[in-house]
């Protein structure tokens, strides 16, 4: 059916009650949006010529490995306006159907190509007033993923994901990663030989030969954006750039890798690039005719700093059963005075603050620092105890060794360098420590002293499996050199047998000379529970965060949990009035920050830190808003009380399916043909099924001096 855009425009009146002059087109990959008369395309890359008398369009682009993010702006001025948009997929994509958004035009349908026009409009004063607005109607197409591998068939006879890259990827002769003329045999480019038999082996952990500015791993487990191998894949395949010094885009003779096989690739890494077991999803996306069994996968130990630059703090493991989800609170403690010799003169510095005012040791200058962790883990959050209470306070209750051949044994966790044996805290080394019981906590509510919360020191936490942050010229922070750490840690297990979470918390000394300006964390708890979206609804929040007079911003991030779709935050000058509760919405601009991936967020960093110096608090607040899902666009995110683990809806159930979708019920027969009493309002919480609002990020203040 071609609907003209007056009908459009009193069908999205009848809905919203809005009325527009703005058409937003919005691409969220796999395909682009043609127009008939080829001026007014959306694509990545659109020329400025393309501007019309009567038009204005305004392109942004946004792009990470697996987040990016398209749209454009068509000011429709005149009654002249009269297109046909296409949407046309790219290589490996097929056109699904019209996001069917607030506002939105072709809403659910399937047509392609649709028709937009205002030449109906005539003398219509009504209409004619929509062109003199400033509201903003949308069309975004859907592309969905199609095999583009071509059926690899069985593939059981590979052992683990990495055999399955080898042979689809490395060796195909479509990709030519492998052949004698790339990287195979004893004349490999760069040296890097991708035969079978030491491909392995010559990509994990090891230095890339490439003339880089900074060194890079070729595959650094956990973490694909540190891995050089996948930066190159990934420049051939979405033209991201390049680190200085990297060269060219790979494969330099073959095509690029289909969209499948580096997402394939980036599963691989992010699970900690494992030889030989399977990472969920990987046999899929590589074309197998069966996804393997749900696996819980571990990263290898990284290694500490060398001697003198910087000290590695281990959690130890905590057990996370099969298919189950947790978040627990354990406590270690540290002590790094009682071995001087790792810690030099030259990294000490004053404890500064009032949470070390009962503090009685002294603290390091650290100007960055790594979390490594097992991919299960959901997040992790990090602190040391400076309060008077010592570690042998009944409140953090008993210590004893978490793993190892001395697991279980009563151990003292301040007597470092004594073997548990004699009734210290050394539980045998190789990461097993002294630790107190891990038990089921939120935010380590109930656990140690009645002054902890207010007697800490953050010492990170992350969303991945990797976390590093360096804190730029300049800029540190402070480290206790001892006291009692607070690891809460909240990890899922989907495969089927038992699992731990192990984490390793690496920091650099920073030296005296790097040391003007204190770095401070963004957390914006205010409203992380704000979430409230029933069956088949969508759903966006949008606040503001505003930064102090003075205020150097390094990074932006973002957290929500798997029924958060699409995250954007807005640069300043923002409105400071905006809130989650005042009706506040999103930009009709492009936002400065996008992530779609909600387990693996984009972390923007700004290696030229934004200054922010203006008294006006309006030029100073940043806004962000999550639009949750709850089956709308994404079926599979429809919450259900039967699948869900750990908050369920028993007493306010939804149709789910069926003749009446979203309609409450009791039971079964509420919801008709082939309808279940199943569905749940997704609400704010602490668990995956549930959802959260979180803004990220770091920034530091200069002082009045240095201000603009």
């Amino acid at each position: 059916m071609n609907l003209s855009i007056i009908r459009l425009v009193f069908l999205a009146i009848s809905i919203t009650g809005l009325s527009a002059c703005k058409l937003r087109i919005e691409l969220a990959g796999g395909g682009y949006v043609q127009s008939s008369s080829g001026l007014n395309d959306c694509r990545e890359e659109s020329d400025e010529e393309d501007l019309t008398d009567g038009l204005d369009i305004v392109i942004g682009y946004i792009s990470q490995a697996h987040n990016e993010s398209t749209a454009c702006e068509i000011d429709v001025v005149d009654t002249n306006f009269d297109e046909y948009f296409t949407a046309i997929p790219e290589e490996g994509y097929e056109f699904s159907h019209w996001a069917n958004t607030e506002g939105a035009f072709y809403g659910g349908s399937t047509e392609n190509p649709v028709h937009l026009f205002t030449t109906a409009f005539g003398d219509n004063e009504s209409l004619l007033g929509f062109l003199s607005s400033d509201q903003v109607f949308h069309l975004e197409p859907v592309f969905q993923r199609i095999n583009t591998a071509g059926n690899t068939g069985e593939c059981s006879q590979y052992e683990g994901s990495f055999e399955r890259i080898q042979s689809i990827i490395f060796e195909s002769e479509a990709y030519g990663c492998s052949n004698s003329a790339c990287h195979g045999g004893g004349a490999a480019a760069g040296g890097l030989d991708l035969s079978t038999d030491v491909a392995y082996q010559n990509l994990i952990r090891v230095n890339a030969s490439a003339n880089l500015t900074e060194p890079m791993q070729l595959v650094y487990p956990g973490d694909q954006h540190l891995s050089f191998l996948f930066q190159k894949l990934d420049a051939g395949t979405n033209g991201t750039p390049l680190p200085q010094g990297g060269g060219l885009p790979m494969p330099l003779t073959g095509k690029a890798l289909s969209a499948d096989h580096l997402e394939a690739m980036r599963l691989w890494i992010r699970n900690g690039a494992p030889e030989t077991t399977d990472v969920d999803d990987v046999a899929s996306l590589l074309g197998c005719d069966s996804p393997t069994p749900a696996q819980a996968n571990k990263i290898a130990r990284p290694d500490a700093p060398p001697a003198g630059e910087g000290v590695q703090l281990i959690s130890g493991p905590w057990t996370v059963e099969a298919d189950s989800e947790d978040e627990v609170c354990f406590a270690t403690y540290y002590d790094l005075e009682q071995n001087p010799e790792s810690v030099p003169a030259w990294a000490k510095a004053d404890c500064d603050g009032s949470v070390f005012s009962d503090y009685s040791g002294s603290c390091v200058a650290i100007n960055g620092r790594t979390l490594t962790q097992d991919p299960q883990s959901h997040h992790s959050i990090i602190n040391v105890y400076t309060g008077s209470s010592g570690p042998a306070d009944n409140a953090w209750g008993p210590w004893q060794c978490s793993s190892g051949p001395s697991k279980g044994m009563t151990c003292d966790p301040t007597r470092i360098n004594d073997p548990v044996a004699n009734g210290g805290a050394d539980c045998g080394g190789g990461g097993h420590v002294c630790a107190t019981e891990a038990k089921s906590s939120v935010a380590c509510r109930g656990v140690g002293p009645a002054d902890r919360q207010f007697r800490t020191v953050g010492m990170g936490g992350a969303q991945s499996p990797i976390s590093e942050q360096r804190f730029g010229e300049g800029v540190f922070s402070l480290l206790p050199t001892k006291g009692v750490i607070t690891w809460n840690s909240h990890a899922f297990n989907l495969s089927a047998e038992d699992t731990t979470i192990d984490q390793y918390n690496n920091f650099l000394f920073a030296p005296q000379n790097q040391r003007q300006y204190f770095s401070r964390g963004i957390f914006d708890t205010k409203d992380i529970f704000i979430a409230n979206v029933p069956p088949y609804e969508r759903r966006t929040y949008c606040s503001t965060y505003t930064l102090p007079v003075g205020a150097r911003l390094t990074q932006l991030g973002s957290h929500t949990h798997k029924r958060g779709v699409f995250w954007q935050t807005w640069l300043p000058p923002q409105d400071t009035s905006c809130t989650v509760r005042s009706g506040c919405v999103p930009n009709t601009t492009t936002a400065d920050y996008v992530s779609k991936v909600y387990n693996d967020p984009l972390y923007l960093n700004y290696d030229i830190p934004l200054a922010f110096d203006s008294a006006n608090a309006t030029d100073r607040t940043l806004k962000f808003c999550a639009t949750y899902d709850n089956g709308v666009e994404y079926p599979e995110l429809l919450k259900l009380n039967s699948t869900s683990v750990g908050t369920t809806c028993d007493s306010n159930r939804f149709c789910a399916n069926g003749s009446t979708p979203g309609q409450s019920c009791n039971n079964n027969s509420d919801c008709g043909d082939g309808g279940m009493c199943d569905a749940c309002t997704v609400r704010g919480g602490v668990t995956t099924e549930d959802e959260m609002f979180l803004l990220l990020g770091n920034f530091y203040v200069v002082p009045e001096s240095e201000r603009e």
